[in-house]
């Protein structure tokens, strides 16, 4: 009987497991897709609504082999968008970039996405607007759990005060804006 219920019980857990996540190597890492993302491409996983019936706007997790450095620089000349970005220096494996992007259309100014991207070389993968769940699951075999505690406390300070907290002095590798654009 014991083992029957041990056998019920691995069984049981393979299969929730199975269900929470699915595994995408890249980069010489397991990444763990969260289950509520669909692969719309080879490459591009998006958050897909109908699998827990919430409505988020884009949410999607990308992977790439050519990341140009001065991507987000140039949305914002194009876009006129606010844009925040630092460097996390916790990872000797991985480029880690978190940026935060706030509309500057009257009459609100307010922060409307924040991405994570992790490099190595020319390989990338994007993070756009995934929870702070999503982001530590994704994260679980290949990053340290302080990126996400570090780009979730600087979300927070920039929602409650983007102006200041970008001028203010915080300890960041800052790489947008510019130290010029200060």
């Amino acid at each position: 009987m014991n083992l029957l219920r041990l056998f019920l019980t691995a069984f049981l857990c393979i299969s929730c497991t199975n269900a929470v996540a699915t595994t995408y190597h890249f980069m010489g890492c397991d990444w763990q897709i969260p289950a509520q993302f669909t692969q719309i491409s080879d490459r591009e996983f998006r958050f897909d609504n109908s699998k827990i019936n919430q409505h988020r706007e884009l949410s999607s997790i990308l992977f790439g082999d050519s990341f140009n450095p001065n991507h987000f620089e140039v949305l914002s000349q194009i876009y006129g968008a606010n844009i925040f970005a630092f460097r996390h220096r916790s990872n000797p494996d991985f480029d880690i970039t978190s940026v935060f992007t706030r509309s500057q259309r009257l009459p609100t100014y307010e922060l409307i996405s924040d991405i994570i991207t992790i490099r190595a070389g020319a390989q990338y993968t994007s993070l756009i607007g995934l929870t702070e769940k999503e982001v530590s699951l994704f994260l679980t075999n290949c990053v340290d759990v302080t990126v996400i505690e570090k780009h979730q406390s600087v979300l927070k300070q920039l929602q409650q005060d983007f102006t200041e907290f970008k001028t203010s002095s915080h300890q960041l590798e800052v790489i947008l804006p510019s130290s010029s654009n200060h």
